[in-house]
């Protein structure tokens, strides 16, 4: 029978065809599309099959609970099920782990709140001969049932009401009264109540909600399986990700710091930030709580500040009220949004180390560029217009320091790597599907050829990488300090579906590998310097090589002509530095740090004690040690110092840097290393 009102059906039919069209956007969805795209871009994307499930199953596992901290491998085996079939899940459209994970990391989460509070209801026992290991978790086992578990919890509990006691006592914790050791013991567990169980809570209750970040999780490990720099982004951390590479960003403008009592204090103001302007928040304030948007405040003490800086810091939360106790004792509750300033983390700078020579010092955080903004300059630009500064101080060599620079912008790495080569090819970069291409400095001339030492350690990855490697292949830099992080490959980010974006999230998928101009690879290799120094970090860092799922390195035999310089004098000048290390007392004490701090603390009182004036003394040595520097003093270039004097905050900034450059033992070696090269080359 013909419907009276054909239009009206034939619009009711167009929307039910429309609805069913609409994107699926269930966890299971999201995922197979991710391993779809994977497939199509990445370099060298995995077979997915059961072992590829397996290593989803544990990163996933990993996500949820990194500091192993609420699931036992009894806890584990509740889901064991579905360790070995996720690929096949996936195809089935069942994603039933995320639902029982879900649970289990719920009902996990409020066991542990649980067992802290009972825990702490009652003092321990501080006599008995007991230690604990704070190294890395990523390789450690997992407690094998619930009271292995439960021992840790204590064990760790246990250790940070010492550290809050010791930060809280003037004295030794076993000198004590009984009843100040009670009155500091009883205070200190109720703290370390607060802090724990915020954490948790702050677990059940994330911006995102709790469904949608152990959703999260799951896609992460999706990712992670293809190689460690593949990564799942929501759109907020894909905000949180832009911001990273770029030298504006929205903040709230002010910068915290933790005293020695453990109070939580401002300390620092951007000016003109949102901080700034209110003209009510100072240098010193105490924080004693947070309030994110319309929620409930959070006191201060359930946050410890790496966290609440990490917060403060993601682009998902825009307006927060700070309440303070000013140095007056006053208590002000202070309303802030963010606004957009200039991030100092990413900033270039230039000094002169003055001495026997003047040598210009540049650090560079990373490399950053504006993506959205193509009028704006980049990393490359800012270090022309640093050299140009240096170069009218007349400076007779350069340090370029590449410390920590955990990469950045690939184009402005050659571009920056271009400014101390005259023409030519610099590196190769083969991506998915395609031929491999000669990435080639198009610029003719060069801003500095002076002598140039590069100052690398563990953290230096990718694109600076890729800048030492140019560099040391043409014999154009000293490569000073310990190799590299290894990581040769880059990555793009694109949309998980074009159709929608916003909804479905992004990817940065690793789609090329770089090669040195020799062809050879840094991937797993990084760069090994010319001279090696000590480095205290060094035993503490995951290089490339350390991941299971890092892609191998290879080399590709591509002919590319390019005419390196003379051979610098490496032998020499590495004979001459290790007599001056094997004598100092500043290497020693690095050399010395890694049993100090990598050795199980103890958590009886007398043993306690111990172990913290060991620290303390090693510290006080160390610094003292590295105090001591007449080889040079540390200045600003004249282009500087007249702005400065008109930018308190800026100003405050550098004489900090200024200070550390001064008593770096690292900065003094590779002056010293400069020294002799510019001595070897007048000899000749």
């Amino acid at each position: 029978m013909p419907s009276k009102y054909p239009l009206i059906t034939l619009f009711l039919m167009l929307l039910v065809s429309l609805c069913s069209g609409q994107i699926d956007l269930s966890p299971c969805k999201k995922a197979s599309e991710i391993v779809e795209t994977l497939n199509t871009y990445h370099i060298k994307p995995p077979v997915v099959n059961n072992t590829w499930s397996e290593w989803v199953f544990n990163e996933y596992i990993y996500l949820l609970d990194p500091g192993k901290r609420y699931f036992s491998t009894e806890d584990i085996l509740n889901l064991h099920e579905y360790k070995t079939k996720i690929d096949d899940d996936l195809k089935d459209n069942n994603c039933s782990l995320i639902n029982k994970s879900s649970e289990l990391f719920k009902k996990k989460l409020a066991e542990s709140n649980l067992f802290i509070s009972n825990t702490l209801k009652t003092p321990f026992d501080y006599s008995t001969s007991e230690s604990l290991n704070i190294g890395s978790k990523k390789n450690s086992p997992r407690a094998e049932k619930q009271s292995d578990l439960e021992n840790y919890w204590r064990s760790s509990l246990k250790l940070q009401i010492l550290f809050w006691m010791s930060r809280h006592s003037e004295d030794d914790l076993a000198k004590l009264t009984t009843e100040q050791f009670k009155t500091l013991e009883t205070s200190a567990r109720k703290i370390i109540q607060l802090k724990e169980q915020g954490a948790i809570r702050r677990l059940l209750n994330p911006t995102e909600g709790f469904d949608q970040y152990v959703e999260g999780c799951f896609l992460k490990a999706i990712a992670h399986s293809f190689d460690p720099h593949t990564e799942y982004f929501s759109n907020a951390q894909k905000e949180d990700f832009d911001k990273s590479l770029s030298t504006e960003g929205l903040s709230f403008g002010v910068e915290l710091e933790e005293d020695q009592y453990g109070q939580i204090k401002i300390s620092r103001l951007t000016p003109g930030g949102p901080a700034w302007d209110t003209n009510e928040l100072n240098q010193g304030d105490i924080v004693t709580s947070v309030t994110w948007s319309a929620q409930e405040p959070i006191d201060i003490e359930e946050y410890d500040l790496e966290e609440l800086n990490r917060d403060l810091g993601t682009t998902s939360k825009n307006e927060v009220t700070l309440t303070v106790k000013k140095v007056s004792n006053q208590i002000k509750s202070i309303q802030l949004t963010k606004g957009k300033i200039e991030l100092e983390a990413n900033l270039i700078r230039s000094f002169m180390l003055k001495g026997e020579k003047t040598i210009g010092y540049i650090s560079l955080p990373g490399f950053y560029s504006e993506f959205e903004d193509q009028q704006s300059k980049g990393c490359a630009d800012d270090m022309a217009r640093e050299l140009i500064k240096l170069k009218k101080e007349k400076i007779d060599g350069l340090i370029l320091d590449l410390r920590f620079n955990g990469g950045g912008s690939l184009w402005e790495a050659i571009s920056l790597a271009g400014i101390f080569i005259d023409v030519g090819p610099l590196a190769l970069i083969q991506e998915t599907g395609q031929p491999v291409v000669t990435l080639k400095d198009l610029n003719r001339g060069t801003i500095y050829d002076g002598p140039l030492v590069i100052m690398v350690n563990g953290f230096s990855a990718s694109a600076s990488e890729l800048v030492s490697a140019v560099l040391q292949d043409f014999n154009r830099a000293l490569v000073v300090g310990k190799q590299t992080y290894g990581k040769a490959t880059g990555q793009v980010i694109i949309p998980i579906n074009k159709n929608s974006p916003e909804k479905s999230g992004f990817l940065k998928v690793t789609n090329d590998r770089i090669y040195r101009v020799t062809g050879k690879s840094l991937q797993k290799r990084g760069v090994v310097p010319d001279i090696a120094l000590p480095d205290l970090f060094d035993s503490f860092i995951e290089r490339e090589m350390d991941f299971s799922n890092a892609i191998g390195a290879d080399s590709v035999t591509k002919k590319v002509y390019y005419t390196p310089l003379p051979a610098l004098p490496i032998q020499e000048l590495k004979t001459k530095s290790a007599q001056r290390v094997s004598v100092s007392n500043k290497f020693d004490q690095i050399s010395k740090a890694e049993n100090v701090f990598t050795m199980p603390i103890p958590l009886a009182l007398k043993e306690f004690d111990k172990y913290n004036h060991q620290i303390g003394d090693f510290m006080k040595d160390v610094k003292d040690r590295v105090a001591s520097n007449n080889l040079y003093q540390v200045q600003l270039n004249h282009f500087d110092d007249p702005l400065l004097s008109i930018d308190s905050h800026r100003k405050e900034i550098s004489e900090e840097l200024l200070k550390e450059i001064q008593h770096s033992p690292y900065i003094d070696e590779s002056y010293r290393i400069l020294l002799d090269y510019i001595s070897i080359i007048k000899s000749k």
